[in-house]
C-alpha cells in the first residue's frame, strides 16, 4: 500500500517532467532549428528521470534475443496489417482527392534524412547568414529556398532523372508560408539560377536519382538542410542522392534518438513511477489486464506530440502508447517497445511514400 505523500510525489514528478519536455518541443515554433529542439528533447527525456528521482531513475534494458525477436515478429504480424488498412481507410475518408497506393521502389526512395524538416520552419526561421541557401525534402518536391533575410546566390542545378530539369521546375517568390507567387521559369538550358531573397524553386522528384548543387557565384555559400550545413566555396558542388539508404539510417536514428528516449521517459520512468499508485484494467473476453499507469503514460505521450504539430491526428499515438506500455509491463524491459516504436515509425514513413509519393 502506498502513502498519499508517495502518490502525490509520483504524480507531481510525472506531470512536471511532461510539461518540461513539451515546453522544449514548442521551441520549434519560435524559430529554433528542429534538429536542435529534437536533440535537446531527447537528452532531456534521458536526463530528467535522474534529476527528478535519482534514487530510481529508470528501467532495465535486457536482450533475450530469441524471446524478444519472437515477440517483435508477432507484433508485426498482428498489428502492422490492420495499421496499413487503417491508414488507407482514414485517408480515403478525410483526404481530398483520396490517394491511391502505388507500390513502386521510386515511391519509397527518399533523400538523406538530413533534408527532413518540420512544417513551415524553413520558410519562417530568420537567419543572419547572408550566404545561406536552404534545401529540404517536401515529399513530392525538393525545395530550394533563399531566406528573405539573406543575400543573393548563383546556384547551378543538375539532376540524374529521365526528364530534363526545366520540365520538373517551379519557381515562386515567397511572401509568407501561405503565399507563393508563381514566376516564369528561366529559359532552358538552366545552368545557373540567380537566387534572390525570398526565391523558392520546387523540383519534382519523381524518377529522380540525385541532385547536384553547385556554387557558380564568386562568393562562398552555405547549403543548410534539416540537420547539417555544407559550406561551398566558389566552384564547389554538393550531390544529394535519392535512394533507399534512408531506411537503415531512419531506423538507427529512430531507435537511438526517438524511440529510446521516449520509451525511457514515458514507459520506463512515468509509467513505472505511477504503477504502484494506480489500479488495474481488466479487458473482458480476452483475459487482458494492465495498470492504469499504462493509460496515463500513453495519454501524456500523446499530448506531448501536440507540441510540435498541434493537430488532433497526432493524438492517435495514444493507442501506440498503450501497446508499448503493455509490452513494457509484461516483459519488464524496454527492448521490444523501443524496437516496435522505431519500426512503426518506419512503416508510417513507407505508407506515406506509397500513398502520397
Amino acid at each position: 500500500m502506498t502513502t498519499p505523500t508517495a502518490s502525490t510525489r509520483a504524480w507531481r514528478i510525472s506531470i512536471l517532467g511532461t510539461v518540461l519536455v513539451a515546453l522544449i518541443l514548442t521551441m520549434v515554433h519560435m524559430g529554433v532549428s528542429g534538429a536542435i529542439v529534437n536533440t535537446a528533447s531527447a537528452l532531456v527525456m534521458i536526463v530528467l528521470p535522474w534529476a527528478l528521482d535519482p534514487r530510481e531513475p529508470g528501467p532495465r534494458f535486457t536482450l533475450r534475443l530469441r524471446q524478444d525477436l519472437g515477440l517483435l515478429f508477432l507484433c508485426w504480424v498482428v498489428i502492422f496489417p490492420p495499421f496499413v488498412l487503417g491508414f488507407h481507410g482514414w485517408h480515403q475518408f478525410v483526404t481530398t482527392p483520396a490517394p491511391s497506393p502505388v507500390f513502386s521502389v521510386d515511391r519509397i526512395k527518399q533523400f538523406n534524412p538530413d533534408l527532413a524538416l518540420h512544417g513551415w520552419q524553413p520558410l519562417t526561421t530568420r537567419t543572419s547568414k547572408t550566404e545561406e541557401v536552404r534545401v529540404w525534402d517536401g515529399g513530392k518536391n525538393l525545395f530550394v529556398y533563399k531566406p528573405s533575410s539573406s543575400g543573393t546566390a548563383e546556384l547551378g542545378l543538375s539532376i540524374d532523372a529521365p526528364s530534363p530539369l526545366e520540365d520538373r521546375l517551379k519557381y515562386y517568390v515567397v511572401k509568407d508560408p501561405k503565399t507563393f507567387l508563381p514566376q516564369p521559369i528561366p529559359k532552358p538550358p538552366i545552368e545557373t539560377i540567380a537566387l534572390k531573397p525570398g526565391d523558392a524553386y520546387l523540383i519534382d522528384v519523381q524518377g529522380l536519382s540525385s541532385l547536384r548543387l553547385e556554387n557558380q557565384g564568386s562568393e562562398s555559400i552555405v547549403i543548410q538542410s534539416g540537420l547539417k550545413s555544407w559550406p561551398l566555396k566558389a566552384g564547389e558542388s554538393k550531390e544529394v542522392p535519392r535512394d533507399l539508404w534512408w531506411i537503415p539510417l531512419f531506423l538507427i536514428v529512430h531507435i537511438l534518438a526517438v524511440a529510446l528516449p521516449e520509451e525511457y521517459f514515458f514507459r520506463g520512468f512515468i509509467q513505472k513511477k505511477l504503477t504502484p499508485h494506480l489500479g488495474t484494467i481488466r479487458v473482458p473476453g480476452i483475459r487482458l489486464e494492465f495498470s492504469w499507469a499504462v493509460v496515463v503514460a500513453a495519454g501524456l505521450f500523446a499530448l506531448v506530440h501536440l507540441a510540435t504539430i498541434p493537430s488532433p491526428t497526432r493524438l492517435s499515438v495514444f493507442f501506440a502508447g498503450i501497446l508499448f506500455g503493455i509490452l513494457y509491463e509484461r516483459t519488464d524491459s524496454l527492448t521490444v517497445p523501443i524496437l516496435l516504436h522505431a519500426t512503426s515509425n518506419l512503416l508510417l514513413s513507407l505508407c506515406q511514400g506509397i500513398w502520397f509519393g
